[in-house]
């Protein structure tokens, strides 16, 4: 039998396109393993092989390609450096005679021909440039990115010398060229302050961040404990300072440390551990002190801040009472009124108890309560030296050295305390309109002692880009003060008195400007517990006003829904009041397009990612929030409700 015989019958050759050949999943498996990056590898998930990549950009973290790894990109990076190289060198060169000219132009005047001359040779360069930057070599530079490069070396070019440390950092913290030419574009359209809000920058802050190009530490801290005998783990009186500066002045100060991003769900593990431990001890050894009292407006503030303030009350319900054991509150007795106790030991009981009332003050506000203490302390207010105290003292965003802002801090706390004694009384004439019908007339007793703190107010105590965050949180109290103050006469029904409704209107305008103010200045670092308070507050007045369309309004909205979703790192409970905000929205007829693309990715993320119903089982709140008919309810109350109903029409 011949060798035709023997061979296999050929089919005809396919006269259309070839058929692509078939990857086999192990080498599919391969290429994504190369390809991804390294966090997506080490957590196996789906990577696009771009930086940043999708999963990064969502989770706020840095991407990292390793080039080392895959052997195609390694040459396809060295051969685009290359080529980078190679163009800007060619860019050089066109450029350096032309700057050359403009130097020999400007000492001796141009005459008319060398004018032209010189802009037949500009255009052609540019024409030259583009056409450079258009060219796509073997398919690796586009022509977006040669535009965005371009667009990049004109913005350096052009920029002014007080923005360059701007620039310089707007380039470092991008991940290629497009995020910094687009981050450039709105750094010239005056946008900085609104550049940092989408998550789509979240990777490029976080490097930003982590980079060993940080700003100056300050050396000493701002609150000063010995190490023994609270720990036996360092005798180092410096580092624990340190420490607890950081604990009270700032959100996760250590988080830069870490080579993983931070689980918000455990981030106050340690925090509920210590407190637990800490209720345990005052349980033990309950002896009124001092010391006990503020550690209990401490431990307060935090389960506030936790969503938990149910527990936050009995805290301070707790530090009240041992006030009264130290009678703290009662008249003084001749030997204290004398001035014959050692004046160091009065003025810690003097600041003691007006900061306990001054806060129960504010707590009561906030959540519509009655007053712990009817009256203010007989001690006279504390630092009537407030002037001495604050010369030449600076605030600085610890534990950073700059920018340094004069503190006035003493003048502040002073200020804080008269303005507690009139909202003490705003709160009880509020609770009084439950029973009686309020007048204009007893509304308008409290708000004239308003008005005469305002106006007595030291010029430097109002907000400024130059006053500290402090100064802003202050105004902010009063103004929310006002706005409660109104509040009985506007819903007693019948027409509202046009003077209450005036002064409304005034102090909510105030509130508005104040937080935006604060974020042009200080970002949302620094932020006070308060704030978030303030936050919510302006968030649900500015959305029947942002849904007519007006963009002031509109433009307030999103940045307390921004700020709020920020500080949310820091106190837990923004998470629940950017909860009932979504649900307020949806009611208001809200679409994604009603709000900046920014606040949408803000808000989607939130729901997908952060949001989880087992979160209600942790919150015992009563913080105020508006449900969708507009009326005042708790925010536990609010949440249970809506999404228990949300809940059985899925199932349904």
């Amino acid at each position: 039998m011949g060798d035709e015989a023997r061979l296999p019958v050929l089919a005809p050759a396919f006269a259309g396109t070839p058929r692509a050949a078939k990857v086999s999943n192990i080498e599919r498996r391969r290429h994504i393993a190369v390809t991804a990056c390294a966090e997506c590898r080490a957590k196996k998930r789906k990577c696009s092989g771009k930086s940043p990549c999708t999963a990064c950009a969502s989770l706020g973290i840095e991407c990292l390609l390793d080039a080392e790894s895959s052997h195609r990109r390694l040459v396809g990076t060295k051969r685009r450096g290359a080529e980078m190289e190679s163009k800007n060198s060619t860019l050089k060169k066109k450029v350096q005679p032309l700057e050359k000219e403009a130097q020999l132009s400007s000492r001796h005047p141009p005459d008319v021909s060398r004018v032209h001359v010189k802009a037949r040779k500009m255009a052609m360069i540019r024409s030259k440039s583009s056409e450079t930057r258009a060219c796509d070599v073997q398919g690796t530079a586009s022509t977006e990115d040669w535009n965005s490069i371009w667009a990049i070396y004109e913005r350096v070019r052009n920029c002014a010398p007080a923005d360059l440390s701007k620039v310089v950092n707007a380039i470092r913290s991008s991940s290629d060229p497009t995020l910094a030419a687009q981050y450039l574009h709105q750094v010239s359209l005056g946008r900085l302050a609104d550049a940092h809000v989408g998550l789509s920058n979240l990777a490029a802050e976080y490097k930003l961040i982590s980079s060993p190009r940080l700003q100056a530490l300050c050396e000493e801290p701002i609150l000063f404990a010995p190490a023994k005998p609270w720990t036996t783990i360092t005798d180092s009186d410096r580092l624990v300072s340190h420490l607890l500066s950081l604990y009270f002045t700032w959100d996760y100060p250590c988080y830069t440390c870490l080579r993983r991003p931070w689980d918000r769900f455990k981030e106050m593990d340690m925090c509920i551990r210590f407190l637990s431990e800490a209720r345990q001890l005052w349980i033990s050894q309950s002896r009124p002190t001092l010391t006990s009292i503020q550690a209990l407006l401490v431990m307060n503030l935090t389960y506030n801040c936790l969503g938990k303030d149910k527990i936050g009350w009995s805290c301070l319900a707790a530090a009240i009472h041992m006030a009264n054991e130290l009678r703290l509150y009662e008249p003084l007795s001749g030997v204290r009124s004398a001035g014959l106790v050692e004046p160091a030991w009065n003025r810690a009981h003097a600041v003691t108890a007006w900061g306990l009332f001054e806060w129960q003050a504010l707590a009561a506000s906030v959540v519509d309560d009655a007053p712990r203490l009817e009256h203010p302390p007989f001690y006279e207010i504390p630092y009537s030296d407030a002037e001495f105290l604050d010369h030449s003292q600076r605030w600085h965003p610890y534990p950073f050295s700059g920018p340094l802002y004069p503190s006035r801090l003493f003048s502040t706390v002073r200020a804080r305390f008269e303005l507690s004694v009139v909202i003490n009384d705003v709160t009880e004439f509020i609770l009084d309109s439950h029973h009686v019908a309020p007048t204009v007339e007893a509304f308008m007793l409290i708000h004239e002692r308003l008005a005469n703190w305002f106006v007595e107010l030291s010029p430097a105590l109002h907000p400024s880009k130059d006053a500290p965050p402090h100064i802003f949180i202050m105004h902010l109290h009063f103004h929310l003060g006002v706005i409660a103050l109104c509040k009985p006469i506007l819903t007693s029904g019948g027409d509202p008195s046009p003077s209450v409704l005036r002064i409304c209107s005034k102090a909510k305008l105030a509130t508005r400007e104040i937080i935006f103010l604060f974020k042009q200045t200080f970002g949302w670092k620094s932020a006070s517990n308060f704030l978030n308070h303030a936050l919510t507050y302006g968030a649900f007045n500015a959305m029947p006003f942002a849904k007519d369309g007006d963009p002031r309004w509109r433009q307030s909205l999103e940045t307390c829904i921004s700020g709020l979703w920020y500080i949310s790192f820091s106190f837990p409970v923004c998470r629940y009041l950017l909860r009932a905000i979504q649900h307020a929205l949806d009611a208001a007829g809200f679409a994604d397009t009603d709000l900046c693309p920014e606040v949408t990715r803000i808000l989607r993320y939130f729901a997908r990612n952060v949001w989880k119903k087992s979160l209600l089982d942790t919150l015992q709140s009563r913080y105020p929030a508006f449900d969708p008919q507009n009326s005042l309810r708790t925010v536990e109350d609010l949440l249970l409700s809506v999404e228990s109903l949300a809940l059985s029409d899925e199932h349904g």
